[in-house]
């Protein structure tokens, strides 16, 4: 939801045209989608750690400025930002799968409450659209400088 390389290079269209599935990986930007970081507290989590798999970019004041856009479409939904962002990565049939990383019950109850709501209308694909159009993150796996 606020890494989208795999749209905006076409990659995942060029996987369902041939017949190829996708397995999203970190479909919570590390976490960053659930919330946890809107509250400036890193101590317990990925962020922690400076050297970690949480970069500084993913928790800049526009990233989480995004985040709580996504929160209030979420709760309009009925749902938790995990769920939502899980229903995003989801919606295309394409996605073969999501992999969770989950510490906790509480936390695979969440993520498996997305089942009860996975349908998203245009209007909230559109809304999606514009509360994170200024907090995208630039995570493309490629080496800088590859086939530009």
């Amino acid at each position: 939801m606020i890494n989208r390389w795999i749209e905006n290079d076409h990659t995942i269209d060029a996987c369902g045209e041939l017949g190829i599935g996708v397995i999203a990986f970190s479909p919570l930007a590390q976490g960053v989608l659930s919330g946890k970081y809107n509250s400036g507290r890193t101590e317990g989590t990925r962020g922690e750690n400076p050297n970690g798999s949480l970069r500084a970019s993913h928790i800049e004041p526009r990233v989480l400025a995004a985040v709580d856009k996504v929160g209030e479409i979420a709760r309009s939904r009925g749902q938790s930002m995990v769920q939502l962002a899980l229903s995003w990565v989801l919606r295309r049939k394409e996605m073969t799968s999501a992999l969770i990383g989950v510490r906790t019950l509480e936390q695979l109850k969440d993520n498996l409450g997305v089942l009860n709501n996975l349908d998203l209308s245009d209007e909230e694909i559109a809304a999606i659209d514009a509360a994170t159009a200024e907090g995208q993150m630039e995570l493309h796996p490629r080496p800088q400088g590859w086939l530009r």
